[in-house]
């Protein structure tokens, strides 16, 4: 079964062909007691494995006491982020036995450590959600990608693996994928990385998202909204408050202008006018927020489709192209 992860610091996304998921990535460790409680019947998100018993997602944030959402470079080898891993896979087969072909990523400033995750994922784990009877996870292939790359690649190549002929393909492109806490910038000329115009900087968008949270909280006392209840209410552009909607349009671009500012400056310092690109694209769940000001300034900018999937269609359709979609 071909499977692949995107386990970002904001959300934790999984797909195989015909089914998608996605969760906050967020993971809470909880008492077995509570697991048994809370695990019949009702769709949380709650899995024990070899490291302990989590509550993870939706379930964590709304559950769990203390939660933990690392932001750091050796997340992946902590036992949350193998928690969110497992869960993923967990969340797309029921199977009680299954063999996987793994195709995940690593930001580009990190990606030298793929060889340490690709130690631990392939190997046989077993996890086991609750109401369930547990599963032997096999992961008999894994293929780790920089994160830019799968954006693109997600673009370049079809549904079936195939390469697509035209500018992304064949030409210079540069690539903007904004994530939750990384931000990567990458060049490619006919598919091919350009090392030299290539850069991953941590100026994702959890940082306006917590300052927008500071404001919120401030301009409307008793709804200390955190994590990812900042997230939904940028989202939605407004949060209920004494049983009223209040709007936070304007809260949300005094912070999110400067934001985009930061990353043009990014863009600039990469590429200058970008007259030698063919294409520019942004991707990432940041995308639509900092596109208005990339277009001002480079008017062949454009969103990926489906910005907040870039990344996982992307490994997805490299999958099939390795292994055949099966």
């Amino acid at each position: 079964m071909i499977i692949a992860t995107d386990i970002g610091y904001s959300h934790t996304k999984g797909a195989t062909d015909g089914r998608r998921v996605i969760f906050p990535s967020v993971v809470g460790e909880v008492q077995t007691a509570h697991l048994e409680a809370l695990g019949q019947g009702d769709d949380y998100l709650q899995i024990e494995t070899d490291e302990g018993a989590w509550f993870v997602g939706q379930a964590a944030v709304e559950q769990s006491g203390m939660t933990t959402r690392r932001q750091d470079r050796k997340w992946i080898e902590t036992p949350e982020y193998h928690a969110l891993t497992l869960a993923a896979i967990a969340e797309i087969t029921g199977a009680t036995g299954v063999t996987v072909e793994l195709v995940t990523g690593l930001p580009v400033a990190y990606f030298s450590d793929h060889a340490n995750l690709t130690a631990w994922l392939k190997q046989v784990h077993t996890v086991k959600r609750a109401g369930r009877r547990a599963q032997r996870i096999q992961i008999a292939d894994v293929i780790v990608l920089p994160q830019g790359l799968a954006a693109v690649l997600s673009e370049a190549l079809d549904s079936q693996g195939k390469i697509r002929p035209g500018p992304v393909s064949q030409g210079m492109v540069g690539l903007i994928d904004i994530g939750g806490h990384t931000v990567n910038v990458a060049t490619f000329k006919a598919l091919r990385e350009i090392t030299r115009q290539t850069a991953s900087i941590d100026a994702g968008m959890w940082g306006p998202v917590t300052e927008i949270g500071k404001r919120v909280n401030a301009a409307y006392p008793g709804l200390n909204l955190v994590g990812h209840e900042i997230a939904d209410a940028i989202q939605a552009g407004k949060v209920h408050f004494f049983g009223q909607d209040r709007d936070i349009t304007g809260i949300c671009q005094d912070v999110l202008r400067p934001f985009a500012r930061q990353i043009m400056a990014v863009a600039t310092q990469t590429w200058g006018n970008a007259a030698r690109l063919d294409s520019l694209l942004v991707a990432g769940g940041g995308g639509e927020v900092v596109i208005p000001a990339l277009v001002a300034e480079y008017p062949h900018a454009r969103v990926v489709s489906d910005p907040q999937w870039a990344n996982v269609n992307g490994y997805l359709r490299f999958a099939w192209r390795r292994w055949g979609k099966r």
